[in-house]
């Protein structure tokens, strides 16, 4: 019942984190146009 709950706790963390990702993601983005004129001067 311990496990069942844990893995009940990790679905609804797991959105959190999609959240969170998201935001990560767009900063991504922009650090992958930086590498991208980084690239192109190199």
């Amino acid at each position: 019942m311990d496990n069942k709950q844990e893995v009940a706790a990790n679905p609804i963390e797991v959105p959190k984190s999609n959240s969170s990702k998201s935001t990560a993601n767009g900063s991504k983005f922009r650090s992958g146009s930086n590498k991208s004129s980084t690239n192109g001067n190199t």
